[in-house]
């Protein structure tokens, strides 16, 4: 049986072909048309082999696939769509990780083969879907007008949630057991029974944003925190499975859009302007790194 782990990837590129050297870090990839890039691997029996995999996404359904460690190389696949593709998850199964992409007048299309061929789900809204994640085998994806989706079959088909507010919703991300969907005017949202009732828990600050929330790895094992960034740079904590909030200083005032944890303690978050901040004390204190210096433009 194949074992499956998940890898992100942070860079700014103008080129649908590029190569990389060295380890990958644990982030998101902002490249030209392309809106994100998720990297996998999937190790084969005894683990002595494995296989890199990337899947992209962009405007225009644009979607795009990769092999390899040192160079890789993106080739385009027929997603199904022309609507911009606007968040993508790569989940572990039995055997071949479930890809699926959500995006622009509830577009969602997903692959069971890494991405070599792609089938469009039933269209349920035509609101503009921004984030997908996966709870215990149920999969979410939220989008505008407090839209969120629940699919009990891997994506094939799906079913509109009561989510409570017609706010824009612009992430969704869970530790495997609560989920918790955030977006415009503080808004956070939050489920521990598979959707079924979605508890209201926003900011009192109506004037954040918020775009991202932090996903579960097979390398985070912490099951009560969740991290939460935005605009003005705000990076919010929960350590009770998003029950509570405490805020964090990031050290900018740049918004944040993308954050990711690889482990329990480390992480990171990136933006606008270039700005990529840090952690290792599992998201108390952010700091900068200067790999990344002169980086520009919006890093998703």
């Amino acid at each position: 049986m194949k074992k499956f782990i998940s890898i992100l990837t942070i860079c700014c590129c103008l080129s649908m072909s590029f190569t990389f050297r060295g380890c990958f870090p644990d982030f998101y990839l902002s490249v030209y048309q392309m809106y994100l890039l998720q990297f996998g691997i999937i190790f084969s029996g005894d683990e002595s082999t494995e296989n890199v995999f990337g899947i992209g996404i962009g405007n225009s359904g644009l979607i795009v696939t990769s092999y390899g460690i040192d160079t890789i190389i993106f080739t385009p696949k027929n997603s199904g769509t022309t609507q911009n593709l606007n968040g993508l998850k790569i989940q572990p199964t039995s055997y071949q990780p479930l890809v699926t992409a959500v995006g622009n007048n509830g577009v969602i299309t997903r692959s069971t083969d890494q991405g070599e061929t792609w089938t469009v789900s039933p269209a349920v809204t035509s609101s503009n879907l921004y984030a997908v994640d996966i709870s215990g085998g149920v999969q979410f994806a939220a989008g505008d007008n407090g839209v969120i989706l629940i699919s009990w079959n891997h994506g094939a088909t799906w079913s509109i949630q009561q989510s409570g507010t017609t706010r824009n919703l612009k992430g969704i991300g869970t530790t495997g057991g609560p989920v918790v969907a955030v977006g415009e005017k503080g808004t956070i949202l939050r489920t521990t029974n598979s959707g079924q009732n979605w508890i209201n828990v926003s900011l009192p600050d109506t004037t954040i944003n918020l775009y991202c929330v932090s996903q579960k790895t097979r390398q985070n094992f912490n099951a009560t925190n969740f991290y939460i960034a935005g605009s003005q740079g705000n990076i919010y904590k929960s350590t009770d499975n998003g029950t509570t909030w405490s805020l964090k200083n990031s050290g900018t005032t740049n918004t944040l859009r993308s954050i990711f944890f690889s482990g329990n303690d480390s992480g990171a978050v990136s933006g606008d302007n270039g700005t990529v901040r840090m952690t290792t004390n599992a998201g108390e204190t952010w700091f900068s790194d200067t790999i990344f210096n002169g980086v520009s433009g919006s890093i998703i």
